[in-house]
């Protein structure tokens, strides 16, 4: 198993829901809170009447628990909006970052393989490149935070003054058998930008060794590649 698809198991991990601990945690506080109720109701009416109140309580307190339950383990399923409705359909976990040819013939496509607040010391990122020729997708390759954080400052440059390139690697690119390697380079002074990208995947479960190295090159679209290299900075970041 490589280094990112542990990371993934891990991540996958700590989003398994309400654990046991908190649940007993929950029980224990039910019940603190039940004999408070009973206490009271005791106080402030005859027998009868409060039995029927801390009988009424307990259920609305229990009731309560259930659905903050509930609740948790929809947010925890991204299927809680800002204004509090549940929707049915889950919401969206990925932004694309596309890197497209002028004529649009040719692209690559970069989204985030899991959440950003799942994925410490560097991005888990999911790649699908298309030209003419070729088409191959990556499920997940893992970018360390040192190589995300030279490759932004190198990119910083290149936007700055004109020349130079700008190269990012997956974790191990050189000696694994799959992973992803982009290099953009200035091509003028003008701020014209081309993109180099080698993509590697295992397609079969049981080989180690990948099924091709596809190796690209284009120029870059220069009428949206100010927003698409400002939404690359937002998910490298």
């Amino acid at each position: 198993m490589n280094e990112a698809s542990k990371r993934q198991r891990l991540v996958a991990s700590r989003e398994a829901g309400i654990g046991i601990f908190e649940l007993v945690v929950l029980f224990v506080l039910l019940l603190v809170c039940a004999s408070v109720v009973r206490t009271a109701a005791s106080w402030l009416f005859d027998e009868p009447l409060s039995h029927l109140a801390w009988a009424g309580a307990t259920v609305a307190l229990y009731a309560s628990a259930f659905a903050m339950i509930g609740i948790a383990g929809a947010v925890r399923e991204g299927r809680v909006r800002k204004g509090g409705v549940v929707s049915s359909a889950p919401a969206p976990t990925r932004r694309d970052v596309e890197l497209r040819s002028p004529d649009g013939s040719e692209q690559l496509v970069l989204s985030l393989a899991v959440d950003p607040e799942q994925s410490e010391g560097g991005r888990l990122l999911a790649a699908s490149l298309h030209t003419a020729a070729v088409s191959s997708t990556l499920r997940e390759a893992w970018f360390d935070a040192s190589a995300i954080a030279q490759f932004l400052a190198e990119l910083a440059e290149l936007e700055r003054t004109g020349s130079g390139s700008a190269t990012l690697r997956s974790h191990e690119f050189d000696s694994s058998p799959s992973g992803l390697a982009i290099e953009l380079s200035a091509r003028d002074p003008l701020g014209h930008i081309s993109l180099r990208t080698e993509l590697a995947e295992i397609r079969d479960a049981d080989s180690d060794s990948p099924s091709a190295r596809t190796s690209v090159r284009f120029d870059l679209d220069p009428t949206p590649l100010s927003t698409s290299l400002r939404a690359l900075r937002s998910l490298l970041s």
